[in-house]
């Protein structure tokens, strides 16, 4: 029988989940990003919440294999990548999720999929599944649409479908053939990464034509991912050019000795900025830095819990492809896992009796991640769990290492941030549903933790 304690993190995931489900994924008009970074955790509470190794009573609402593919059919019965018309005429596919056929565009872009990636979260996963441990959630309809959503996502992130850019591995040479007047300025510092779809003014938009983070982190997770679970030689042969150009990219930002990717927190301990802080024309000699704007977001050594996560699944997903570096593979993950716990706080913004993992890095009021989207970037507690728990659950790797450890400081703190969100203190955010979906990510972390290391 299973402790108190569990049963009580367990009584306040499904409530979570129960939420989640009717009213974001199932509500009329979801984001369409973060639906598909909602789903994702959710099939991994139904995976969780199925399994023979947790008993429940009955006023906890057990969840048997039928009920989870009923929510699972029902969540993918809204998404639609049927051809529609855009704004200006032209045939795209919709990747789009929300009730009904009438899809509303703006600017040229299909409303709530506007960016690269978008698309990702999605891909991510639905690539699930492939994968033998998700298997029972899936009916055979549900499971043929979610892979086809998976290679349908891919194909958004690689080739383009709404936007004038054609793919985010091509941004930048599109640009540079369409004369952007940006291009000079703005030329990677190293090939091999991908883009959002804007390339506009460098010192003022907003996702672009810096390469930031998380697309990169999405389109390496999606690549490797889909690599690793389809049995469609054609698109594992199509991707594989892609993953060994990001790997070539991303060692070369790590082993960058001006501008590394990875901000040091500690000895062999360190996180994942925010962006790509440099273009090839930066220079470090007499004060005569040139940054990827804004500047400051560098040197404050700015960081999101959500890219740690999605490295973390990239390069596990690396790992075990025949080409990986196991070296460095190994010794990045294991920096990585070393510098999550220098995201705790005690909260100069929300008073905790307890130290938690928070979202984004540091944990203060004027950190750029919590002044421009705090709803959006708040996710990245959930984000960083999800890819912990799935790291943890295939074993074998440094995330399994870490995490069978019950007296490493990371354990513990995913130990004090589930109890965070079992007594009401996790803090709240602007975004009601990505406070449940920390809850959600962070109480099934711990409780497969629990059931398996005590």
């Amino acid at each position: 029988m299973k402790t108190d304690t569990q049963l009580s993190m367990y009584a306040i995931a499904y409530s979570n989940y129960k939420n989640l489900l009717d009213n974001t994924l199932l509500a009329p008009l979801p984001n369409y990003w973060q639906a598909g970074c909602i789903f994702d955790t959710v099939l991994d509470f139904l995976a969780l919440a199925t399994s023979n190794d947790i008993d429940t009573p009955e006023d906890l609402h057990f969840i048997t294999k039928i009920e989870a593919q009923q929510a699972v059919s029902s969540v993918l019965a809204k998404y639609n990548y049927d051809t529609i018309t855009s704004l200006n005429g032209e045939q795209v596919p919709a990747n789009v999720y929300r009730d009904g056929t009438s899809y509303i565009p703006y600017n040229n872009y299909v409303q709530c999929a506007n960016w690269y990636d978008d698309a990702g979260w999605w891909g991510i996963a639905c690539a699930k599944a492939y994968d033998p441990f998700y298997q029972h959630l899936f009916t055979p309809a549900s499971k043929t649409k979610a892979q086809g959503i998976a290679k349908a996502c891919w194909t958004a992130m690689e080739k383009g479908t709404y936007t004038q850019y054609k793919g985010a591995p091509n941004v930048y040479e599109t640009a540079k053939n369409q004369n952007n007047p940006y291009v000079n300025q703005t030329a990677p510092r190293y090939e091999g990464g991908v883009w959002q779809a804007n390339f506009g003014d460098p010192l003022t938009a907003k996702l672009g034509p810096f390469q930031d983070s998380v697309v990169n982190g999405l389109w390496f997770t999606l690549c490797t991912r889909l690599y690793n679970m389809s049995d469609d030689t054609d698109l594992q042969n199509s991707i594989t050019p892609y993953i060994s150009s990001f790997v070539s990219f991303f060692k070369n930002w790590v082993d960058d000795t001006d501008y590394s990717i990875l901000f040091e927190t500690g000895p062999e301990a360190a996180l994942i900025r925010e962006r790509y802080p440099a273009y090839n024309n930066s220079v470090v000699k007499n004060g005569g830095e040139i940054l990827v704007n804004p500047s400051s977001w560098y040197k404050a050594n700015t960081c999101w819990a959500g890219d740690q996560g999605l490295y973390l699944g990239g390069l596990y997903e690396f790992s075990t492809i025949e080409m990986a570096e196991k070296s460095f593979v190994d010794n990045t993950m294991k920096r990585i896992l070393n510098g999550i716990p220098s995201m705790i706080t005690s909260s100069p913004i929300t008073p905790l009796q307890t130290d938690i993992i928070a979202p984004w890095f540091p944990y203060t009021l004027d950190n750029g991640l919590y002044l421009t989207d705090s709803g959006d970037y708040a996710s990245g507690s959930g984000i960083c769990m999800r890819y912990l728990l799935y790291g943890y659950l295939k074993g074998g790797n440094p995330i399994s290492e870490k995490l069978l450890n019950t007296n490493d400081l990371l354990y513990q703190l995913i130990q004090t941030s589930a109890d965070a969100c079992v007594d009401g203190s996790y803090p709240q955010f602007s975004n009601a549903s990505f406070d449940q979906f920390n809850s959600l990510s962070i109480l099934t972390l711990a409780l497969v933790l629990n059931m398996n290391n005590n």
